[in-house]
């Protein structure tokens, strides 16, 4: 027991002194059905994933067209994974239905807390965009099933304050209750400028 507690020292004073964050414990903001679940298996398609074929293609940023450096940009892209007429989901439509608690439920719950589960399943496409930002060690990051984003002003504020232009990235899947079943693409990335 002597020992345990020196080493459990050490070990906190060594992370905590130049330690380089994990990229992969950073979670990145959210839009649309996107969720953590559905964030760990983009996080292991990357290392598969293919140039070309259904990758998606951004239309804004652009090389050539400078972004406004006082109000977040949305970024933007096409994709052919995105299904061609099919609206978004409604969650709400996904979770099952409750019935009413009875007496010996509300009773059990004061004694015992009740579990609750994830955000349903993705099925849907997905897509992880990334801004690389010199000067910075892990990228901007955002997961959406939706074909734009808008950081949060905070993010964007990062963005911004790079060394030199930061690169955007985007990598899109196809996935079925959290199982890839489509991809995973790498788009081409795009190196842009943002107005001083």
């Amino acid at each position: 027991m002597k020992l345990s507690v020196p080493l459990a020292v050490a070990v906190v004073a060594a992370c905590s002194s130049g330690c380089e964050p994990d990229c992969a414990t950073l979670e990145p903001a959210y839009a649309g059905a996107a969720s953590d679940e559905a964030w760990r298996v983009m996080l292991d398609a990357r290392a598969n994933a293919a140039t070309g074929g259904d990758a998606a293609a951004f239309t804004v940023p652009t090389a050539d067209t400078p972004l406004p450096s006082t109000t977040a940009a949305t970024f933007s892209w096409t994709s052919p994974l995105k299904v061609a007429g099919i609206g978004p989901i409604d969650p709400q439509l996904l979770l099952p239905r409750r019935r009413q608690p009875t007496v010996m439920d509300r009773l059990t719950s004061v004694l015992i807390p009740a579990a609750h589960a994830h955000l349903p399943p993705v099925t849907s496409d997905l897509y992880l965009l990334e801004v690389d930002v010199p000067g910075r060690t892990c990228p901007v990051a955002a997961l959406t099933t939706e074909l734009s984003f808008t950081f949060p002003s905070s993010d964007w504020e990062d963005i911004v304050a790079g060394t030199a232009a930061p690169t955007a990235r985007l990598l899109s899947a196809f996935l079925t209750e959290n199982r890839l079943t489509e991809g995973a693409f790498i788009a081409e990335s795009v190196t842009f400028t943002v107005e001083p």
